[in-house]
């Protein structure tokens, strides 16, 4: 059990009913069994980052960074406490802090292509681009065969408008996994962020036909058609996005754009 080298058996167990509420999305009941086996046990790192989790998870984020702050205390060597820790400071949007964080959980885990990868997304986070790409080169020598790293530096590098290179960049991940419908989504998006419209669609077309109930997918296809001025083509997309999330995040405004163009 990772984190919980020893405090009896007592303490295993609050951590595991802990553990499974967590899996169950029973976020109350998880941060009850996790108090207790702080309780039993102040001095576990284990129990304290789990506790952190939980508060994180019921939006309590000051205490859950405040629990990944005592994990790191007592147990500074632990590259996943400070990588914990980073991630909550992160979502505080203390940003410089929160690379800070990652930077140490590198350096004590330097061969964990993850720990790399999470230090990309907070430097992006903080809107430092060339290092986060350099961070993410760094998780792709580590291991070349994730799609998702190649598709991460993909999206960087068209945010940094190396157009030609996040087209490589993703047709390096779609080649190394091309029946992932996400890749294919992502890979959408960061077209249309190019205005490579044409392109962009045909991505979406593949990620619809992988995954029909992929809602995000259906939402971006029809936000590309709508930009092609197809518009009832795009309605048909938004809708079916709807039928399958009618909450999707954009998706009612995106509906009433089109609906309005069709007026």
């Amino acid at each position: 059990m990772p984190g919980v080298a020893g405090g009896g058996e007592e303490l295993r167990r609050a951590i595991a009913k802990g553990d499974d509420a967590m899996e169950r999305d029973a976020y109350a009941e998880a941060l009850a069994a996790f108090d207790e086996a702080v309780r039993l046990d102040p001095g576990s790192a284990g129990a304290r980052a789990r506790r952190g989790d939980a508060l994180a998870a019921l939006d309590r984020d000051r205490e859950a960074l405040a629990e990944y702050g005592e994990a790191v205390r007592l147990d500074p060597g632990g590259a996943e406490w400070h990588e914990k820790r980073g991630g909550a400071l992160s979502y505080l949007d203390r940003h410089d802090e929160a690379v800070a964080a990652h930077d140490e959980a590198v350096r004590l885990d330097p061969k964990n292509a993850d720990r790399h990868d999470m230090r990309c997304s907070a430097l992006c986070k903080a809107d430092r681009l060339d290092e986060a790409l350099a961070a993410l080169d760094k998780a792709v020598r580590l291991d070349p065969k994730r799609a998702g790293f190649r598709g991460g530096r993909g999206e960087i590098l068209a945010q940094l408008g190396r157009a030609d290179e996040a087209r490589a960049a993703y047709g390096e991940a779609v080649q190394l996994e091309p029946k992932n419908p996400d890749i294919r989504e992502s890979m959408g998006r960061m077209l249309g962020y190019l205005c490579m419209y044409e392109e962009s669609l045909a991505a979406f077309d593949e990620a619809v036909r992988l995954d029909p109930k992929n809602a995000h997918a259906h939402e971006g296809r029809s936000r590309t058609l709508h930009r092609l001025g197809r518009h009832r083509e795009a309605l048909k997309s938004i809708e079916a996005a709807l039928g399958l999330d009618k909450n999707h995040p954009g998706a009612r405004a995106l509906r009433r754009e089109i609906r309005s163009d069709l007026a």
